[in-house]
């Protein structure tokens, strides 16, 4: 590990760092589209895994930050993901899938969709005993701040930066940046976590923060560029957080 100056600022990516889905996301559309009336295969559910992917990072391509630029609601751009998606493994009906949107979004605002990975809540009860500052940068909408309120985790941050409080995605420079005013902390003294190398990895290590990637089972072949400091959990990254405060 590369040595830095004593970590002062911990910031956190959410999805897939701090929180799952439950299930996966597949299963808990086809449960929400069965409400609306939508027969959903169980053999599409996997599909609606992959599809989602696709669907989610071209509509981020085509109409970034959720649709704050274009003054669309998140609600709308949210509409339009839930409906590529379920068109691309097939199902299409306009008027049902509006609906199945609408439930989508609703549901996903609150915590029930949601679960905490076992190792957070303790490791970040250690990092505020150790007085570190801890935030969060997350490319999320408006509802990030109910969800952590919802799982009980609020508490834990000294600030949460979003795509929809910010105006910036990571890896936008601007977002990290932001992290450290917000914390008066040099970026020689923070460390980023996060499960995406592109945004979370690259983003934090071109403001000159110590990323760290971590790999909860989701994070794809990134791993097999050695130089990469990747860990499994956050009570594992509190090792290299540790290490490099002595």
């Amino acid at each position: 590990a590369c040595q830095m100056a004593m970590a002062r600022l911990v910031t956190l990516d959410i999805t897939n760092t701090c929180i799952g889905i439950r299930g996966s996301l597949g299963h808990q559309y086809a449960r929400l589209a069965a409400e609306a009336g939508v027969k959903v295969n169980p053999s599409q559910v996997p599909r609606l895994n992959t599809k989602f992917k696709e669907v989610f990072r071209k509509t981020s391509k085509e109409v970034p930050n959720f649709g704050l630029d274009c003054h669309q609601t998140s609600e709308e751009w949210w509409r339009k993901v839930v409906t590529g998606t379920f068109a691309a493994v097939g199902i299409r009906d306009e008027e049902k899938l509006k609906l199945v949107g609408d439930l989508i979004y609703k549901d996903f605002a609150g915590p029930n969709n949601w679960q905490v990975f076992s190792d957070v809540e303790p490791t970040l009860a250690l990092m505020r005993k150790q007085k570190l500052k801890v935030g969060v940068i997350s490319n999320f909408d408006e509802r990030l701040e109910g969800i952590l309120a919802g799982l009980g985790l609020e508490k834990y941050f000294d600030f949460v930066l979003s795509t929809y409080n910010t105006g910036f995605s990571k890896p936008d420079s601007r977002i990290f940046n932001l992290a450290l005013k917000k914390a008066s902390v040099d970026a020689s003294g923070a460390v980023h976590i996060g499960d995406s190398y592109e945004l979370d990895y690259l983003g934090a290590k071109q403001v000159g923060i110590k990323p760290l990637l971590i790999d909860r089972g989701e994070t794809t072949a990134q791993e097999c560029q050695h130089d990469l400091n990747v860990v499994k959990s956050i009570q594992e990254a509190m090792l290299y957080i540790t290490e490099s405060s002595k």
